[in-house]
């Protein structure tokens, strides 16, 4: 019994042993195969490729990004934004193993940009295909007797310059020179273009005195007829021509200087100006028109420029108290002038005084301009 019980005491303890030492074997086991698991993982993360990122930007905003590697180099791309007037694509790019930035470019589109005015006051220029955001000049030109308005796009006024700078829209548009009638023209009617201006008639017949603005090249026929309250006129400098029936009948009109541009005096331009004491014809005037000064009764004396070549039928005729014509020339001059003999005896019976600048010492009637313009008998 004694020997059967030390048996089973030997048993347990070997059994204990062996359950102790395979639980050793294990956890070594386990150590050994953590460790050998990490060596595997540090070599595999030593060789992982490296990422390289591509950002996409438009106008200064970032759209988006995009990664590659250098085993995959595939790349895509945002689309371009749209930008009103243009077209857009990003710039050329390849990838190079780093990080790339990459920016949109954009074309600009082209538009039609049509000039023109309203009604025809003057011209305008500029109108032609243009670029968005292109610089665009336009030039507007009034005619004679206007004044420029402004540039217009449609109802909405974009400049009041004349030459005008501005940056194509993205669209197709039209631009409008707009002209008004220039305060001193208001006055009258008239006709214009770019170098010429007539005077075709006056709104108000009862004025008492005119200035006739610096821009009038020509006194239409009859502008101011009637006019029976006018006194005095001024006449622009740069005016060359005086139209038929200009003046008619203007009655107790006493003061009037023709300029020296003058080169035509029109048939009854200053008929029946009874207030009319001298008149003075510049030497630019080629022709004095049948009866352009009949009817004058006051008209005492007359300065002819050397220009003059014809003197019409009637041109002085009933200016009974002319008494003597200043001529511009001399006297071989004069007797080359064509006068119609037909009603022109007031000046074919006055006193012709030729024109010299210092004081002859033959014989003959001569004049010169004294201080103040006025002709003076030698």
């Amino acid at each position: 019994m004694r020997e059967k019980g030390r048996k089973r005491v030997w048993l347990w303890v070997a059994a204990a042993t062996a359950a102790v030492c395979g639980a050793c074997f294990a956890a070594c086991g386990e150590k050994g195969a953590g460790q050998s698991g990490s060596s595997v993982q540090a070599g595999q993360s030593d060789q992982a490729e490296e990422v390289y990122t591509v950002t996409f930007i438009a106008d200064g905003v970032v759209v988006g990004t995009d990664t590659y590697t250098a085993e995959d180099a595939e790349i895509t791309a945002p689309a371009v934004p749209e930008k009103k007037g243009y077209t857009g694509e990003w710039e050329a790019y390849s990838p190079d193993k780093s990080d790339i930035t990459v920016h949109a470019v954009y074309t600009p589109l082209l538009y039609e940009l049509t000039v023109g005015t309203r009604g025809d006051p003057g011209v305008a220029k500029g109108e032609g295909t243009y670029p968005c955001g292109g610089a665009v000049t336009v030039c507007a030109e009034p005619y004679a007797g206007y004044a420029f308005a402004g540039w217009y796009e449609g109802d909405i006024r974009r400049s009041t310059d004349v030459e005008y700078t501005f940056e194509m829209p993205p669209y197709a548009t039209r631009y409008e020179a707009r002209f008004v009638v220039r305060e001193d023209m208001k006055p009258f009617s008239f006709t214009s273009h770019r170098y010429f201006c007539m005077i075709t008639g006056v709104e108000d017949r009862t004025l008492t005195s005119v200035v006739i603005p610096d821009c009038v090249t020509s006194i239409g026929d009859g502008a101011f007829r009637h006019c029976s309250y006018l006194t005095n006129v001024r006449l622009p400098d740069g005016l060359t021509y005086i139209g038929t029936g200009a003046f008619l009948s203007c009655f107790i009109m006493t003061d009037i200087e023709i300029p020296e541009s003058v080169t035509y005096i029109g048939d009854f331009a200053f008929q029946q100006c009874h207030g009319l004491t001298d008149i003075k014809i510049p030497k630019n005037v080629q022709y004095i028109g049948e009866c352009a000064f009949t009817g004058c009764y006051g008209l005492t004396s007359a300065v002819i420029g050397s220009g003059v070549t014809g003197i019409g039928a009637g041109a002085f005729d009933l200016c009974e108290k002319l008494e003597r014509v200043y001529y511009g020339g001399t006297a071989e001059e004069w007797a080359e002038v064509s006068i119609d003999p037909d009603y022109n005896d007031p000046l074919l019976a006055a006193e012709i005084y030729h024109y010299s600048e210092t004081q002859p010492t033959g014989e003959g009637k001569y004049w010169h301009y004294g201080e103040n313009g006025e002709p003076v008998a030698w």
